[in-house]
C-alpha cells in the first residue's frame, strides 16, 4: 500500500517495519522493496545488519547492497578509507528446471 501511494522503496520498507518494531521491540528482521515499473529497489532493517543481492539483466552482474534504512540499530561500519570494497561475486548461472 505504501508504494502504491507513491512512496520510494526505502521509505515503504521502513514504514512496513515500524508497526512490527513498535509491538515487538526485540524483533530482528528486514524487508526488501522493489518497484516493478522502474526496478528501483531498497531495503530496511530493524535490530540487525542486513544486506541483499540484486541481479540486473541489463549488465548481467550481481551486487550485494547494505540496507538503506536502519531502524533502531546502527548502520554497519564502513571500510577504512583507501581500502577498496570487494567486487560483487557473480552468481552461478543455471538452466531453469521444470517440475
Amino acid at each position: 500500500a505504501h508504494m502504491a501511494a507513491g512512496m520510494e522503496p526505502a521509505d515503504a520498507c521502513a514504514e512496513a517495519l515500524r508497526p512490527i518494531a513498535k509491538y515487538f521491540p526485540d524483533y530482528g528482521g528486514a524487508l526488501v522493496c522493489l518497484r516493478r515499473s522502474d526496478g528501483a529497489v531498497a531495503g530496511a532493517t530493524h535490530h540487525m545488519d542486513f544486506s541483499y543481492s540484486v541481479r540486473r539483466l541489463s549488465d548481467n552482474a550481481t551486487a550485494v547492497i547494505p540496507a538503506d534504512i536502519y531502524l533502531d540499530s546502527p548502520a554497519p561500519t564502513p571500510a577504512p578509507s583507501g581500502v577498496p570494497s570487494a567486487p560483487p561475486t557473480p552468481m552461478p548461472t543455471h538452466e531453469p528446471k521444470t517440475l
